[in-house]
């Protein structure tokens, strides 16, 4: 029993430690003020007061391809607000702020 705990516990940990761009899969990305910003895989921990928004995700491209005007992502976060940080920015998604970093 004690064997297959630790083995959940481990794919666990190895699925939260690796990132997006280690996979094959399209990675989530947004664009805001000319740049093109992809998932850090990290959430954001703090919650940005509203004065703090510097947009709103205006349009939503297929998750295939990279988001190529401003305020356009290509996960499913239509009108989700997001915050402009020295590092990326942080975008609301499902409830939960997630961090972004420039150039994917």
């Amino acid at each position: 029993m004690k064997r297959i705990i630790a083995c959940v516990l481990l794919l666990i940990l190895t699925a939260c430690m690796s990132s997006p761009a280690e996979s094959n899969a399209p990675q989530p990305a947004v664009k805001a003020f000319d740049t093109v910003y992809c998932w850090s895989g990290h959430a954001f921990y703090r919650t940005p007061d509203e004065s703090e928004y510097a947009g709103r995700i205006e349009s939503v491209v297929p998750e295939s391809e990279k988001p190529a005007e401003n305020n356009e992502a290509n996960v499913p976060c239509k009108d989700a607000p997001f915050v402009l940080l020295d590092d990326g920015v942080a975008l609301l998604l499902n409830g939960e702020w997630q961090f972004f970093r420039p150039a994917c």
